[in-house]
């Protein structure tokens, strides 16, 4: 069975779950920005710089890879059911 054919027999559930992680994936990129830099000042003095690239996987990979890890285990129970 070819990539295609296996995309195209999708249930409901599972292209609901690809949308809903890209969205979740897209969304956090823009409200987090990873790419912004904040500047700090530590306690000497010296300035350094701090981006959000933690806060966006906490936030925003850490929920989409719990999400499809979930799908993997409920799918590999049903499937040792049958």
């Amino acid at each position: 069975m070819s990539i295609k054919e296996k995309l195209a027999n999708l249930s409901v559930w599972l292209r609901l779950a690809v949308l809903a992680s890209a969205v979740w994936l897209i969304g956090s990129l823009a409200e987090i920005d990873p790419w912004a830099h904040v500047g700090l000042v530590d306690r000497h003095g010296a300035m350094g710089s701090l981006n959000n690239w933690d806060e966006f996987f906490m936030i925003g990979v850490l929920p989409v890879v719990a999400l499809w890890g979930a799908i993997w285990v409920i799918s590999g129970i049903k499937k040792k059911a049958r």
